[in-house]
């Protein structure tokens, strides 16, 4: 930082003095303002801060004592130093009182010029440091202060951490025991075979319940770290949105509130976006919507986006006539790993992931999610942008942008067919061969690289199913 130059006042009620001091003291590198008598002096002097004041002592109306007792008096000038200068008879009283008004030298006409620069170098270093430490105090009242509020944010960011792995261990616990806890119940011989029957169908729901929650942690990452693709294809958001509607009504009429669809406006048939991640969008968001409801409705109605930035957009405007949102709530409402409060979390439960990932993936495929109204105990809508077309059409023109069928043909025979599973978890080596074998497939097992690697050498196999993280 570029530390600002020393300022100097003279004052001398003759020009003539005036203009002989500020030519001797010119070539240094100073500031120099010039006053004629004690008020003008005093004037400049609420105006700047100045490293020295060099007074005549005999002036009209108010002499340089007066000057030096006023400024003695004021907190803007008392820490001024004062030069006397005088072409009086040097006297000792005379010095004195120029000592007593708060002088720190006394010079005397005619001055020499190699002593007066000598001195007033003197203070220009004095001020120099002075405004050297002046910096650095502020720069460490600002270090000191910013240490403050870094600690602030991270005691902060620690409790949010907390609050996130304990909630995030209560929500992996949840299905977790339930599903640990009814495979048990299926070894148990003293429960009678038929009630069994419905066990499977909760195992299965908690699995697909933790694999939801594994799978946002992990997209969440990947988006923030930049790594998360786009699937481009032709999709229908029509029939993307009826099939959401269709898996969560079951929630909504649990919780005894409607859940509706509609469509307004001149909408296309077919959009050239990813489907999986306007699914995954979607479940977040309606699924949200019915958690945080309790009586009422959902109503999700599909129309193009309004707006800046709406044009090449299609937009979902999801509105619940839930528990709604403060505004302090709502400033908060996009940060990972919270919810509106940790009383929203006790109640519906949930990890807080669901709106920020949302809001990345929508990012991702050319819209966003933003909150357009809420109000506490009057619900929320919500809007999720999509682009009509994400990134530059196929080559091949309009035909790419019709689906193609998948074509599953479950009579294809697969028996013959030899592969090696190479595979370290015993569990997972165990379920695989059992599903393939019931196609009428050869598995040979490998338990790491190095045995995979051995054997895909030494024989033959129409595919190799490899496991990424092995032992050796």
């Amino acid at each position: 930082m570029t530390q600002a130059i020393s300022k100097l006042l003279l004052v001398d009620d003759r020009k003539e003095n005036l203009f002989s001091l500020g030519s001797l003291l010119a070539d240094m590198d100073v500031e120099i303002f010039k006053a004629s008598s004690g008020a003008e002096a005093l004037g400049l002097m609420i105006d700047h801060d100045f490293a020295l004041a060099i007074v005549d002592v005999q002036m009209p109306e108010m002499d340089g004592f007066e000057l030096a007792e006023l400024m003695r008096g004021a907190e803007k000038t008392k820490t001024i130093p004062i030069m006397f200068i005088t072409a009086a008879v040097e006297k000792t009283g005379f010095a004195f009182r120029g000592y007593e008004s708060g002088g720190v030298d006394f010079l005397y006409k005619p001055v020499n010029s190699t002593i007066l620069k000598s001195k007033v170098r003197v203070f220009i270093e004095l001020d120099s440091q002075k405004k050297m430490l002046k910096t650095q105090m502020a720069e460490l009242r600002e270090a000191k202060e910013f240490a403050e509020e870094a600690k602030a944010a991270a005691e902060k960011a620690n409790q949010l951490k907390s609050a996130f792995l304990a909630n995030m261990s209560h929500e992996i616990r949840t299905p977790l025991g339930a599903l640990i806890g009814f495979a048990e119940l299926l070894e148990d011989s003293s429960i009678a075979e038929g009630e069994k029957k419905t066990y499977p169908a909760i195992i299965r729901r908690c699995g697909k319940t933790l694999g939801r929650l594994i799978d946002d942690i992990l997209d969440l990452s990947k988006v923030e770290a930049g790594h998360l693709s786009v699937d481009r294809q032709a999709c229908q958001p029509w029939t993307v949105a009826s099939e959401v509607i269709e898996i969560l009504k079951p929630s909504a009429v649990q919780r005894g509130i409607s859940l509706q669809l509609n469509r307004e406006g001149n909408l296309p048939d077919q959009i050239y976006s990813d489907p999986t991640r306007l699914r995954q969008i979607l479940m977040n968001m309606i699924g949200n919507a019915i958690k945080f409801t309790e009586k009422g409705s959902v109503v999700v109605t599909m129309k193009p986006a309004e707006g800046e930035d709406s044009d090449g957009k299609i937009a979902f405007y999801i509105k619940d006539t839930g528990i709604g949102l403060s505004q302090d709530q709502a400033e908060r409402l996009f940060r990972p790993f919270m919810q509106a409060d940790n009383s929203v979390t006790r109640k519906f439960g949930g990890t807080g992931l669901g709106l920020i990932l949302s809001r990345r993936l929508a990012q991702l495929i050319g819209g966003n999610v933003e909150l357009k109204e809420c109000k506490l105990g009057s619900g929320c809508t919500f809007v999720v942008t999509v682009a009509k077309v994400l990134g530059a059409l196929p080559a091949v023109g309009e035909e790419a942008m019709k689906e193609s069928p998948r074509k599953r043909d479950s009579a294809i025979s697969l028996k013959g067919v030899r592969i090696l599973l190479v595979e370290d978890s015993p569990d997972n080596q165990a379920l695989i061969k059992i599903v393939l074998a019931k196609k009428g497939i050869e598995v040979d097992l490998a338990h790491n690289g190095l045995q995979g690697f051995e054997k895909a050498m030494s024989a033959t196999y129409d595919v190799v199913l490899m496991d990424i993280q092995m032992p050796i």
